[in-house]
């Protein structure tokens, strides 16, 4: 499976985006799911995430 950045959901983009600049923080329950299904995150505790090191990868770098 290859993840682009624009396959993603605008909710998706939006959850990845703020993960990467601000770090771990709580996300709606499917919005976890669907991004820890995609490797996109880690589960820090119950509904706080992460950005794993391959989400970190999807962010176009102008985001960084």
């Amino acid at each position: 499976m290859n993840l682009i950045w624009t396959g993603l959901t605008l909710a998706q983009r939006q959850a990845l985006a703020i993960l990467c600049q601000d770090g771990p923080c709580s996300l709606p329950a499917d919005l976890g799911e669907q991004l820890l299904n995609l490797g996109l995150v880690e589960r820090a505790t119950n509904q706080i995430y992460c950005v794993s090191a391959l989400g970190a990868t999807i962010p176009p770098t102008t985001l960084h």
